[in-house]
């Protein structure tokens, strides 16, 4: 039973960091360079890519179920990546959008 709360807490805190990410996330693809909206992404996926690689490199054996487990991982680990690609895009096109719209709200003054 200590084992399932175990579970359920950390799979909670994990969506919480997950979540407060994706705030900072959207915060920093609000800034008028493009790169810092890039930096939780880019992050991320290093350390999906990373994770997933040493627990390839630490079975014993190169199996295709290892290697197969070792994909879904990878699979797993990226989903937050592409949730703050995908963040990082809309924001973007809505910064640009806006942007846009002053131009034109300007020209026509």
């Amino acid at each position: 039973m200590s084992t399932i709360l175990a579970i359920v807490l950390f799979l909670g805190a994990l969506l919480v960091y997950i979540c407060i990410l994706g705030l900072v996330q959207y915060l920093l693809c609000r800034l008028t360079p493009p790169w810092p909206g890039l930096i939780i992404p880019v992050l991320s996926g290093i350390g999906s890519v990373t994770l997933s690689l040493l627990f390839l490199f630490n079975l014993a054996a190169f199996s295709l179920p290892a290697v197969l487990m070792s994909l879904l991982l990878l699979v797993l680990l990226n989903l937050p990546t592409a949730v703050y690609i995908v963040i990082y895009h809309i924001t973007r096109r809505r910064l640009q959008e806006r942007d846009e719209v002053e131009r034109m709200n300007l020209q026509d003054l």
